[in-house]
């Protein structure tokens, strides 16, 4: 099991979720916006799409940054950063003290975090 890095864990206590839940939060708000633009099988794009997404977001510093660069994407890309936008945003709201490179630095590890749970499942189902 890896141990969940000091700030990620600070971040997910005081938004009193643990990490699944945060993720199954932006999973489900970039699924809504995918299934909004006519996605028709949304949570599989979604899931796909995320991992892509979050490497380059490694690399955002806050949500002005993020609103930067939501004006170079289009489609897909666009509502999934558009999704995660909102739910930083959220975030901050709620957690004014924190910094901004600690709540993406948590989004990212619970999002890639249960990604990567949900692809050791299908692989389980899979191969055995």
């Amino acid at each position: 099991m890896t141990k969940i890095p000091s700030k990620v864990r600070l971040v997910l206590k005081e938004l009193k979720q643990d990490d699944s839940e945060l993720a199954e939060l932006c999973i489900s708000r970039v699924t809504e916006l995918l299934q909004s633009s006519g996605c028709s099988d949304a949570r599989s794009w979604a899931t796909n799409i995320l991992p892509l997404v979050l490497g380059e977001m490694s690399d955002v510093e806050g949500a002005g940054d993020l609103d930067e660069w939501l004006l170079d994407l289009d489609g897909a890309e666009y509502d999934v950063v558009f999704g995660i936008q909102q739910v930083f945003s959220e975030i901050q709201d709620k957690l004014a003290k924190k910094s901004p490179e600690d709540i993406r630095d948590a989004i990212i590890y619970s999002v890639e975090k249960t990604l990567t749970e949900m692809d050791r499942i299908r692989y389980q189902r899979l191969y055995g």
